[in-house]
């Protein structure tokens, strides 16, 4: 189950609500057309088949889009190869561009000053 979290920065005036972490369909490698573009679950699939013993793990988190000036929700997928390689790829943000994960202490993109995070509510 993902959180629904409110990200706030009182100094910029920046406040989305966005869904993190990963739902019950998340387990389904459907899902990656759905959170990256279509064709990149049978590319994952094909990845998948060529590289025995690899795992993947795809959730959402909370991303900066400079063209935008949002917070955005942005799709993650982790894959980890049997001799413990692993490679992280993000999705993008709905306007085409790439987007900047938020840092772990959230600090805001434009203020740098850290942001207040708020759970808010649950999703599956």
């Amino acid at each position: 189950m993902g959180n629904i979290v409110k990200i706030r920065c009182k100094n910029c005036n920046i406040e989305q609500d966005i869904k993190i972490g990963a739902g019950i369909r998340f387990c389904n490698i459907e899902i990656i057309d759905i959170l990256f573009n279509k064709g990149m679950t049978q590319k994952l699939k094909n990845t998948l088949d060529r590289n025995k013993g690899m795992t993947w793990f795809v959730r959402k988190e909370a991303a900066w889009c400079p063209s935008c000036k949002k917070i955005v929700e942005c799709g993650v997928l982790t894959l980890n190869s049997a001799d413990g390689k692993s490679g992280v790829y993000r999705s993008k943000c709905r306007c085409g561009s790439e987007v900047n994960l938020l840092t772990e202490d959230h600090a805001c993109p434009i203020c740098k000053r850290k942001m207040e995070l708020t759970v808010v509510g649950h999703w599956d």
